[in-house]
């Protein structure tokens, strides 16, 4: 199926990115591969679930300015949020939900994960992402 190649794929690509060999993140060929893999999964007319969430979601979400992080961006928390999260989906803005629902939508994602047969977000993981969209809620958004 060409849909599971490509979503068998896109941990790769997302590692690739980054650019030849400077391992500096560059924003514009983020955008660039995350808009073909847009593409390729439309193409695909892949069904509707994508691990409890539609296509056309999974890439809606309002992204993470990462710019706005300041110092955040250099704590173990954010970059354990970046490992775990991107591997799926762009990393959405902190201010999207509250502390107290960031717990739920971690553990759906969590969920989401064992049900696509992705590596299973441990306990230490999950509360390092916690943390940083909690400290974080209410700050990336301008």
């Amino acid at each position: 199926m060409r849909f599971a190649a490509v979503l068998a794929a896109l941990p790769i690509v997302l590692v690739l990115q980054a650019g030849p060999g400077n391992g500096k993140f560059d924003p514009e060929s983020d955008r660039a591969v995350r808009e073909a893999v847009r593409v390729e999964l439309q193409e695909a007319a892949a069904p509707a679930p994508l691990a409890g969430m539609s296509a056309t979601r999974l890439f809606a979400l309002r992204p993470l300015d990462e710019r706005k992080l300041g110092r955040q961006a250099a704590t173990p928390e954010y970059h354990q949020f970046r490992h775990r999260c991107a591997a799926c989906h762009e990393l959405p803005d902190p201010a999207l939900h509250g502390p107290a629902e960031w717990g739920r939508v971690v553990e759906r994602m969590r969920a989401n994960m064992n049900a696509a047969g992705i590596l299973p977000l441990q306990d230490p993981e999950r509360d390092a992402i916690l943390r940083f969209l909690r400290r974080n809620v209410g700050q990336a958004r301008e």
